[in-house]
């Protein structure tokens, strides 16, 4: 991949805001006097929704469009997409404490990546990545519902082109079933896997990065009367 200009991208948000007024009658001859506006508008146009919520904790996980998963940074010093919660079943379950982390290299040395910031919002989180005179920023969003899309920008700030290369690491990436079919339920309790006991491993013949898992969840409330009804 080659860059060797800076790219920029803004956003730009749009709110209307209504006011309601008790209808009153006039007096006979007298005008309606006009609404009057503050100079510095209301609250309502100065709402910012950067770092609103820090998705640090697993209770309080980041998740949109009525997804049933979640995603929380319980290593939020760290750069990368990390814990992914599935919200099914009493309190959830973690699939994996690492969803997508990157690494960018360039003539073959690998570039000291940094977080500078993560923007906790709402609607997106955005990671912004530094190594010298270079940054990389990644915007995570859920398109929509249980989706999540990444988008990568990369700015080069040193006044020559250059050549890097961006590997992106993911669980089960480089492993491979050991068998043939649907994915086989004794595999959903693997106590030499890092990933809580899951077995996680590649897809054939599916674009690079997808991966296939089982886990639990637990279901709570069926044999109770007051839940179940």
């Amino acid at each position: 991949m080659k860059i060797g200009c800076l790219c920029c991208c803004a956003v730009v948000a749009l709110a209307l805001l209504s006011s309601t007024k008790s209808a009153q009658a006039a007096p006979p001859q007298q005008k309606p006097e006009r609404h009057k506006v503050a100079e510095d508008h209301s609250w309502a146009d100065r709402v910012n929704l950067d770092d609103l919520v820090p998705y640090t904790l697993a209770p309080a996980a980041w998740s949109d469009r009525n997804s049933d998963i979640s995603i929380a940074w319980t290593r939020p010093e760290q750069p990368g997409i990390q814990q992914l919660e599935a919200m099914v079943g009493w309190w959830g379950t973690s699939v994996t404490d690492t969803l997508l982390f990157w690494e960018v290299s360039e003539s073959g040395r690998t570039l000291p990546l940094m977080l500078k910031h993560r923007n906790f919002r709402p609607d997106k989180i955005i990671e912004s990545d530094e190594a010298g005179d270079f940054a990389i920023t990644a915007t995570a969003a859920f398109p929509m519902t249980d989706a999540i899309a990444v988008r990568f920008s990369l700015v080069n700030r040193s006044s020559q082109a250059r050549n890097v290369t961006i590997n992106f690491n993911y669980p089960g990436k480089g492993v491979l079933p050991t068998w043939k079919g649907s994915f086989p339920t004794g595999k959903i309790s693997n106590e030499d896997n890092e990933e809580h006991g899951l077995t996680i491993v590649s897809v054939d013949n599916e674009p690079e990065g997808s991966w296939s898992t089982l886990y639990q969840h637990r279901e709570h409330g069926r044999n109770v009367e007051w839940v179940k009804d």
